[in-house]
């Protein structure tokens, strides 16, 4: 039985849900993850201490455990950051799903098809990017990932691609801090 379906029949406090969406989130990062984490539950004063280099870029109004999952991906550049006028470098979306995943071998028609219908002119109005991470996730659907954006209040969009029930467990978990590309508007 995978994780998402044993989460779904019983209900995570938003503690216990964060922990396990970091170790799927940042998978590779997972153990790093759990003791950032562990350190955040066992004394909250010593973690602000701690680790006030992560925290002291983000306008925080508090630190519940949204934020400490947010912080520790977008701090260490495991969840990625696009401002909202779109890429620096072309096909940087599709290279970081790919890093992130590098034995998967996407199929990127829907990307490409976008990308071909734009002039270079129009690539960081705003809204080309919306329609990118739309058809990055359409193509990376096709092999059982999404990409999952975290709700932050920035002039930007932070997400990773992650597995389709990793996926589900944040959205149905947490639905008010994460969305996905269908939600993302400019």
């Amino acid at each position: 039985m995978n994780i998402f379906r044993i989460f779904r029949n019983r209900k995570m406090n938003p503690k216990e849900l964060c922990l396990q969406l970091g170790k799927r989130l940042y998978h590779t990062h997972s153990v790093e993850f759990q003791d950032y984490y562990e350190e955040y539950l066992e004394d909250l004063g010593e973690f602000k201490d701690m680790y006030f280099d992560v925290y002291e870029e983000f306008d925080f109004k508090r630190l519940g455990p949204f934020e400490v999952l947010y912080a520790y991906g977008a701090h260490y550049e495991h969840a990625y950051y696009i401002d909202w006028r779109g890429e620096e470098n072309e096909k940087e979306v599709e290279s970081y799903v790919e890093q992130t995943f590098p034995k998967v071998k996407f199929s990127w028609s829907a990307t490409e098809t976008l990308r071909s219908e734009y002039s270079a002119s129009n690539l960081r109005d705003g809204n080309f990017i919306i329609k990118l991470f739309k058809a990055v996730d359409e193509d990376i659907r096709r092999q059982g990932y999404a990409l999952l954006f975290f709700t932050i209040d920035a002039d930007g969009y932070c997400f990773i691609p992650t597995d389709i029930d990793t996926y589900e467990l944040a959205i149905g978990g947490l639905k008010r801090k994460f969305n996905g590309a269908a939600d993302i508007k400019g």
